[in-house]
């Protein structure tokens, strides 16, 4: 096959591939979930495959004396839309570096060619803005958010739907940074508007809804919390069909359980608290696993939370061999500083100081990373568990500007 056949074969792959993965607001069924989930393998390839004829051209245009169509450097409307179509992909099995690295071209192009106002650069900034989060650049996240809803303020007005949407995520973002009493007035904020707008309910009041549950989960109001949660939760059920799999509806039930474990150990406990958020998120468990994989983000994640559930129960030797399981994953998909608190905490409360001292600097530096050095989180994390404090000993945790410290109540 000549160069140009295999050139055009290329390109007619992506093509068709771009073809079949739609963009919001259609393409949301689960069914077209799995579809992208199966197309990764078609798109590394053919990304593969253009990779390769372009290190053969420059290798032409180096041999050949006369001079060859140079490569295009300019980005087209197809190449966008190309774009931001794999980067679902991506997002879809978790590769979030990859998908990051497409969506930064999409939003540069979309904010320089039709301005960030725009209904599709509005999408293309939010969902560039999750990679972020999902990396753990909190504070990437948080200023491509506000930037957006200055934008969306002075363009829209405050009561918009997409107005609202990115309050809800900008309050996530700093729920994120553990800026809980700033998180809470935004999602109070966008929950009130979503609710003047949905006068009878919809599915993005109900995730506004719980992503105000985490915030006053975080301020230590747990019985509060726990009913945010649970009408979400009810609520996502009746506005969305939950016969196949349906991630918002884990996201909420996921949320749920982790509250009720917040008010096992911190709060005024009721009986069936603790048993009832095993269940909840050993379903999440299940499904994540069954449905994604046990290499996803989301299906690691459902089990850090499960094994701090087990631990609470008092498996604590169950809670070690799920997270220890699970670690070259977390290292290799997510990087180095991923699930080791969990693993830390579990040797802690069996008084295994020797593997615990090996990774409080792992530890100590993730947290660093992540929220700045001399931060609450630290503070905390000196506190309740290095070798300074008693080994194993879980204290109440401190309150320091209304946000409550607890850096291993980790549920998003």
């Amino acid at each position: 096959m000549t160069f140009r056949e295999k050139a055009v074969w290329c390109q007619l792959a992506c093509n068709v591939l771009a073809l079949g993965i739609l963009l919001p607001p259609v393409g949301t069924k689960e069914s077209d979930a799995e579809l992208r989930r199966q197309a990764l393998a078609h798109v590394e390839s053919v990304w593969y495959q253009e990779q390769r004829l372009h290190n053969e051209l420059r290798m032409k245009q180096k041999q050949r004396q006369r001079s060859w169509p140079s490569l295009h450097t300019t980005l087209r409307r197809s190449d966008i839309l190309q774009y931001a179509k794999f980067s679902l992909v991506y997002v879809e099995c978790g590769l979030f570096e990859k998908a990051q690295e497409l969506l930064l071209q999409v939003d540069g192009f979309l904010t320089e060619a039709v301005g960030l106002a725009h209904p599709v650069a509005i999408k293309a900034r939010l969902f560039l803005s999750e990679t972020c989060w999902w990396l753990t650049d909190g504070d990437a996240a948080a200023r491509l958010r506000q930037e957006l809803l200055t934008t969306c303020q002075s363009s829209l007005g405050n009561d918009d739907v997409a107005t609202l949407t990115v309050v809800d995520r900008l309050g996530k973002s700093m729920w994120q940074l553990g800026k809980f009493q700033r998180a809470k007035d935004l999602s109070q904020q966008a929950v009130d508007g979503f609710q003047k707008l949905y006068p009878s309910g919809h599915g993005d009041t109900y995730r506004a809804m719980t992503h105000l549950g985490l915030c006053v989960g975080k301020l230590a109001r747990f019985d509060q919390a726990i009913a945010l949660h649970s009408g979400a939760l009810e609520g996502l059920v009746r506005a969305e069909p939950v016969s196949e799999y349906n991630a918002h509806v884990l996201e909420v039930q996921e949320n749920l359980a982790m509250a009720k474990l917040g008010r096992h150990r911190y709060g005024a406990s009721q009986d069936n608290d603790l048993r009832a958020a095993v269940n909840l998120q050993a379903d999440v468990f299940s499904q994540r696993e069954q449905k994604l994989g046990k290499e996803h983000p989301l299906s690691l994640w459902a089990a850090c939370n499960l094994a701090r559930l087990k631990a609470a129960c008092g498996q604590l030797a169950d809670a070690e061999e799920m997270i220890r399981q699970r670690l070259p994953i977390a290292e290799r998909t997510l990087g180095p500083d991923h699930m080791v608190a969990f693993l830390l905490d579990c040797y802690r409360r069996q008084k295994k100081t020797t593997e615990a001292g090996e990774l409080e600097d792992m530890v100590l530096k993730g947290t660093r990373d992540i929220f700045g050095e001399g931060s609450a989180w630290e503070h905390f994390f000196i506190v309740q568990y290095t070798t300074n404090a008693r080994a194993g000993a879980e204290q109440e945790p401190q309150t320091q500007d209304n946000n409550v410290l607890n850096p291993y109540d980790t549920t998003r």
